[in-house]
């Protein structure tokens, strides 16, 4: 299983988000690139970087999110704005090893399907769920569909990974737990990378035995230092199978 790092950027500054609100985030540190770096010495074998201000549609950090693929060393997932097929092909070009389609996964199906099918393994759908309901626009907007019919309708589709968030789980909500994570991985044969269910180590070792889960998204948990990413990165490993002795 992969842990990934998340670095959410929001005016050229990493930051994190209480409840999906833009407008009163939480700022960690001042250069994105500088803490990008730091994930990887830590041992991060992929980044996950989210555009905040292309989410809202109010500028980009472009710039320093293209810095970040060029410096890491690793494999950089890249979310936020992928509206447009310039958008998609610009990041493919920049060397993006995933692309992350949010609410347009949602609200545009057919599109991005299609360019799914025109970029084999490079795009991720991903998917906000709160209260056993799809969600989107930042957490304030809920959808007819349910969670199982929004996978389902990616059935066949090469996508590269599928990411579902609990947002019970990260707003440590009471009717939080893995149990609607477990649920889900097992709609798909996506690979599922997990996020909002981390908040210790343990959790990670919970997910790395979870069917059909490939990766634990990271944000806060790292930002707060509550886990620390060398541990988790080592317990997400896979471990070494027990070999028969024979005689």
């Amino acid at each position: 299983m992969i842990v990934y790092p998340m670095l959410q950027i929001q005016q050229g500054r990493c930051v994190s988000l209480s409840r999906g609100e833009l407008d009163t985030p939480t700022v960690w540190h001042g250069d994105p690139v500088e803490k990008a770096l730091s994930f990887v010495a830590e041992g991060a074998e992929w980044l996950h970087v989210t555009d905040l201000d292309a989410v809202a549609g109010d500028g980009d950090n472009a710039e320093i999110v293209q810095s970040i693929i060029r410096q890491a060393g690793v494999p950089v997932q890249v979310s936020g704005g992928m509206r447009s097929d310039e958008a998609v092909d610009a990041w493919a070009e920049a060397g993006a090893a995933r692309i992350v389609f949010g609410t347009t996964a949602v609200s545009f199906r057919d599109w991005v399907s299609a360019k799914a099918r025109a970029y084999p393994d490079l795009i991720a759908v991903s998917f906000d769920i709160w209260q056993g309901k799809v969600v989107v626009d930042g957490w304030k907007r809920g959808v007819m569909m349910t969670p199982e019919d929004l996978i389902h309708a990616y059935d066949g589709v090469p996508l590269a990974a599928m990411i579902l968030t609990d947002i019970d789980r990260d707003l440590d909500l009471p009717e939080s737990s893995f149990a609607l994570m477990t649920r889900l991985a097992e709609e798909t044969r996506t690979p599922v990378i997990a996020s909002g269910l981390v908040k210790s180590v343990d959790d990670v070792s919970t997910l790395k035995y979870m069917p059909n889960i490939a990766g634990a998204m990271i944000g806060r948990a790292l930002y707060e230092k509550v886990v620390d990413l060398g541990e988790a990165v080592a317990v997400a490993r896979p471990a070494p199978e027990p070999v028969a002795q024979f005689r």
